[in-house]
């Protein structure tokens, strides 16, 4: 086969989208990280073909000037990121490009984890799309492609839907089942790493890291639960934190679902960045079952200054019924445990989820403002394609059961429960949000604790937002 020219697109749009890995939404804070399936597979089609990175969601992109960067790189295959929070736009953008370049176009995205071959039938644009970033399949596709007639007829492949002519060929979807892999080590250096933002990074630039794929866990609002769970063995994992390293990174975003699931595993890849001193710190979401103190003070000693937990609600009635696995008291143990060794906490907290009252809602900023985290996002339900969450939401006539556009962070609503419509569950959002950010001691606390230039323009642009929720836009 010979070296394809693949370009990795994340396209432009209205407004600043964050697609990666099944969980788009639209940025609250100006900020925009790594497209982590554009990065993983960055790794994997270099080994055999030509790559380009074009990341529209940075700073100054516009359509325009994506489309003439694409015209002038003259691809023969695109494959771009999409999510249930842009995809209508997306797809007209790409079909503009697939009739201006008639390249080949694949798409990565949570519409594809539901049903694949529908969604391929309704946008003729596509010509294929990946349900593992992870895996070599890509590669396999590739290997069939034809300048003229495109993909070519052949086996299924695992992990991948495809059209042939007229035909739409769906492989089987593999599953992880705590399995071991290894991958080829992603290009960071392909990527603006300049331009990306997070707003609990301390030191610039960052690296985004994933150590495994999927989640053993079966939220009934995430996605994740869909893919299964392997994890990458300890020395793939080990040559990529070398290799950023090397080029300069000084903070790592660790993107896996849930650090430290398999305990023996990752305690192995803490004790080996102690040894070699990387000196760079970290950022990693975790759950408060997966955690104990003795594991947080690893964490802490290999350099995590901050942990995001999924606390989704106060009542353990209401994480019940999400599947959540978890209890309020072991919530606040860990938040506890990660305070004592001065690990910042992050909270995460889903206003709206079904057996959620009112009340409930009015209180939930209590509620984190009580657990003394140090950061809380409050989002609201995205009843997301596959999920638990959505099979509820159409039976229950919360939505219908064409899918639409939905943001989980807050910018609109699309579902209500059995206590609140969609337009009270927004409110109850934008409430908690001002009652936690806006307080004059939790001001003065951060202003205290900022450590570096970086972490001020952060927290400067956080609050600007909340103030002026509009000003980060995109302008075309």
């Amino acid at each position: 086969m010979s070296r394809l020219k693949v370009l990795l697109l994340n396209p432009p749009g209205d407004r600043i989208y964050v697609r990666d890995y099944y969980c788009s939404k639209v940025s609250k804070a100006n900020y925009i990280y790594h497209p982590v399936d554009l990065l993983m597979l960055s790794g994997t089609l270099d080994t055999r073909h030509e790559i380009r990175v074009i990341d529209g969601m940075t700073a100054g992109s516009t359509r325009g000037m994506v489309a003439a960067a694409i015209r002038s790189q003259r691809p023969d295959v695109i494959i771009f990121l999409t999510g249930v929070v842009s995809f209508p736009e997306d797809f007209r953008f790409m079909e503009d490009v697939k009739r201006n370049s008639g390249c080949r176009i694949v798409a990565s995205g949570e519409l594809f984890l539901e049903n694949p071959a529908r969604q391929m039938e309704r946008v003729p644009c596509l010509d294929g799309a990946i349900l593992d970033f992870t895996s070599c399949d890509i590669l396999t596709l590739l290997d069939r492609y034809h300048p003229e007639a495109g993909f070519q007829a052949g086996d299924p492949i695992p992990n991948i839907v495809y059209r042939c002519g007229s035909e739409i060929i769906e492989g089987p979807e593999i599953r992880g089942s705590g399995e071991s892999y290894e991958m080829a080590i992603p290009r960071h250096e392909y990527f603006p790493n300049h331009q990306y933002r997070y707003p609990f990074v301390r030191r610039f630039p960052f690296a985004t890291v994933l150590t495994d794929f999927g989640c053993p866990h079966h939220c009934h609002f995430c996605t994740i639960s869909r893919l299964g769970h392997k994890v990458r063995t300890v020395e793939n994992v080990i040559r990529e934190l070398d290799y950023i390293k090397r080029l300069g990174f000084k903070d790592i975003y660790f993107d896996d679902q849930t650090f430290g699931v398999q305990r023996d595993r990752t305690e192995r890849i803490l004790e080996e960045m102690i040894h070699r001193r990387y000196g760079m710190g970290f950022i990693c979401f975790t759950r408060a079952d997966t955690v104990d103190r003795g594991f947080l003070r690893l964490m802490k000693q290999a350099g995590c200054h901050t942990v995001v937990f999924g606390v989704e609600s106060k009542s353990d009635t209401a994480l019940k019924l999400a599947g959540k696995g978890l209890t309020g008291s072991q919530i606040r143990d860990a938040i506890s445990w990660c305070q004592a060794l001065g690990i910042r906490t992050v909270g995460t907290f889903v206003i709206g989820l079904p057996g959620m009252t009112r009340t409930e809602a009015e209180e939930i900023s209590d509620f984190a403002i009580d657990l003394g985290l140090d950061f809380a996002s409050f989002n609201v339900p995205a009843p997301r394609p596959g999920t638990l969450l959505r099979q509820t939401a159409v039976t229950k006539g919360w939505i219908s059961e064409e899918i639409q556009p939905m943001d989980q962070s807050g910018s609109y609503a699309v579902m209500g429960n059995e206590s609140m419509s969609a337009d009270e569950v927004l409110q109850y959002r934008n409430l908690a949000s001002r009652r936690f950010y806006l307080r004059p001691r939790y001001l003065f606390h951060r202003l205290m604790n900022i450590r570096t230039f970086y972490e001020f323009k952060s927290h400067l642009n956080e609050m600007t937002t909340l103030a002026h929720p509009k000003r980060f836009e995109k302008k075309h």
